[in-house]
C-alpha cells in the first residue's frame, strides 16, 4: 500500500466517522419525537406536538413515510455498516502500519 492510498482510506475513515456521528445524532433526535413535546411558533404562542410519521429517504431521492420507530432502526442498520466499514479501514491502516515498521531498520543505540 503505498503512501496515496494511506491518504486515501485515512480520508474515508474520517468520513465515515462522521458520518457515524450524524446517525447517532439523528437516532437521539427521532427517539425525543417519540415523545410529546412543546414547540413555539413565535411570538408567545406554542404547540403541543407529537410527530407520528416521518419522511426518510430510501434512494434515488425518493421518499417513504414511515413511523420514527422504523426509520430508528433503519438508520441503525446503516449505522451498523458504517461501523464495520470504519473497523475495515482501521484494520487496514493497522496492517500497513505494522508492515511499515516490519521492514523499517531497527535503530541502535
Amino acid at each position: 500500500m503505498n503512501e496515496v492510498e494511506i491518504i486515501a482510506l485515512t480520508q474515508k475513515l474520517r468520513e465515515l466517522e462522521a458520518l457515524d456521528t450524524e446517525y447517532m445524532a439523528t437516532i437521539e433526535a427521532l427517539k425525543e419525537l417519540e415523545k410529546e413535546f412543546m414547540t413555539t411558533l413565535g411570538s408567545g404562542v406554542l404547540v403541543k406536538a407529537k410527530v407520528e410519521k416521518v419522511l426518510v429517504d430510501v434512494g434515488n431521492g425518493v421518499f417513504m413515510e414511515k413511523d420514527p420507530e422504523k426509520i430508528v432502526e433503519m438508520v441503525e442498520k446503516r449505522r451498523e455498516e458504517v461501523k464495520r466499514a470504519i473497523a475495515r479501514i482501521k484494520e487496514l491502516l493497522r496492517e500497513r502500519n505494522v508492515g511499515k515498521a516490519e521492514r523499517s531498520p531497527e535503530k541502535k543505540a
